[in-house]
């Protein structure tokens, strides 16, 4: 069947691997495109999208200069270390490990029991949960 409507834009894939390369947003390319913000969603949602894979070529290379740079300042102290932490969140999907409870409890004095101590101690709490739930409803 002949397509209708409007002629398909043709959108350079070498500057949409830019756009990658710079971690543009859609809504961005397409106001450089000068398209509407649907095409580029059409365009990265396509089966077998040339389109989103030069995007996300780009967005590699981003991913790797970005790791490049974290490595050079933790190496070299240079650069700003609280923005590469930032990007490397945003972008790379990096998380500070949590701290557990025991590391918590341990740096702020508080001695720590271990779990067949709090299992014993809440034996004991529910004994007298119940002992004084007795003793209330005798009054």
């Amino acid at each position: 069947m002949p397509r209708t409507g409007r002629p398909r834009k043709q959108i350079d894939l070498k500057q949409v691997e830019t756009f990658g390369s710079l971690g543009l947003t859609g809504e961005e390319m397409a106001a450089l495109l000068k398209v509407d913000g649907a095409t580029i969603s059409h365009r990265m949602n396509e089966p077998g999208s040339e389109f989103r894979k030069a995007y996300e070529s780009g967005l590699s290379n981003l991913k790797m200069s970005l790791r490049r740079k974290q490595i050079a300042v933790a190496l070299r102290g240079k650069g700003n270390g609280g923005m590469l932490i930032w990007l490397g969140k945003q972008i790379l999907g990096q998380v500070e490990a949590p701290t557990t409870v025991v590391d918590v409890i341990q740096n702020a004095g508080i001695p720590t029991r271990t779990p067949e101590q709090i299992k014993a101690e809440l034996v004991e709490l529910q004994k007298a949960v119940l002992e004084e739930a007795r003793r209330f409803g005798d009054n």
